[in-house]
């Protein structure tokens, strides 16, 4: 294991890792570099027991690097309270923060971002939707699997317990590893989490009782790294920074004109989970209903955000709401 800070030029240094090296840059005062040094014992760990190279390929890839974001974070657990404090870093909150930008995300850009994981292999075009799957959408499905097997089994780790237990069998994919594991519910999981693209139900991670800043400050951050992705295959991808301003009263008027972004239900399920990400979705409908634009239409994020008409119309009507 190589650790090395570069204090003068402050600049990461890509890191990697296989069965018997791993190389990172590392500062232990920064929460994400746990994280990723965690990441890459995981696929250290990983290689050293599992040979099979299908993990390596779509449609299995994203289930593999999902299962090491999950384990990025769920490891945090082992830190001493001294670091998980100081830095806050603890795994439910953590896996709280990715549900978060996942739910927000899959709203906002619906037609773009609603993927499912067993078609993989036919948006390998597009490395923007690959990081999103990879690394919001899979760890959150591995979470839902695994605390599905849990409630069955009473144990940890069911998932890469199976894997490992299994390793000699070249039949083992994640969908029979789900229906290994949630026996009769496993056709079920399949067909709604990862042969289609239905909205994982991870409603008990919760942001509530964050202030409007911290909840938009990481949203704003994800949504920077989904610009630098996006744009490199669509230049009118745009970077939406968000605000507090006038959030609340913007929200309360989408309400009061019947503008929805998912149905009754979900959408009480969203405002409980985090009020922010409510009603920033609901300001969005907003906005497209203002600028007249079909949020189910393709190109409707491009038509709102890049489009100088649409722009202009959307700050004239938002300084002049009281």
């Amino acid at each position: 294991v190589m650790l090395r800070k570069d204090d003068e030029k402050e600049k990461y240094i890509i890191g990697g890792s296989s069965t018997k090296n791993m190389v990172s840059t590392f500062d232990t005062e920064r929460a994400r570099d746990w994280q990723l040094f965690s990441h890459r014992l995981f696929h250290s760990f990983f290689e050293s027991k599992i040979t099979a190279t299908k993990y390596h390929e779509p449609p299995v890839l994203n289930f593999y690097e999902g299962l090491a974001t999950y384990y990025e974070n769920i490891s945090m657990k082992s830190l001493p309270e001294s670091i998980k404090n100081r830095l806050n870093i603890f795994p439910d909150k953590k896996m709280a923060d990715l549900f978060e930008r996942y739910t927000y995300m899959r709203f906002k850009n619906s037609l773009t971002l609603s993927l499912a994981p067993l078609s993989e292999i036919q948006i390998l075009s597009s490395p923007a939707k690959i990081e999103f799957l990879h690394y919001t959408q899979a760890p959150l499905l591995v979470k839902h699997l695994e605390d599905l097997a849990a409630e069955k089994t009473g144990k940890e780790d069911n998932i890469i317990r199976y894997i490992v237990d299994h390793k000699e069998d070249n039949t083992v994919t994640p969908d029979k590893l789900a229906n290994k594991l949630l026996d009769k519910n496993g056709v079920d999981f399949i067909a709604r989490y990862m042969s289609k693209d239905e909205l994982l139900p991870l409603w008990n991670l919760s942001s509530i009782g964050e202030e409007n800043k911290e909840v938009i400050q990481r949203l704003n951050i994800f949504e920077y790294d989904m610009y630098t992705w996006f744009y490199q295959e669509n230049s009118l991808y745009i970077y939406d920074v968000l605000d507090t301003d006038k959030l609340l009263k913007l929200s309360h008027e989408a309400d009061k004109e019947g503008l929805h972004f998912a149905d009754t239900k979900t959408e009480a399920s969203v405002k409980t989970m985090s009020p922010t990400v409510y009603n920033l979705l609901k300001e969005y409908m907003l906005r497209a209903k203002v600028c007249s634009v079909d949020v189910k239409a393709n190109h409707a994020r491009e038509d709102l955000l890049s489009n100088k008409s649409n722009v202009d119309k959307w700050n004239a009507f938002k300084n002049n709401f009281n």
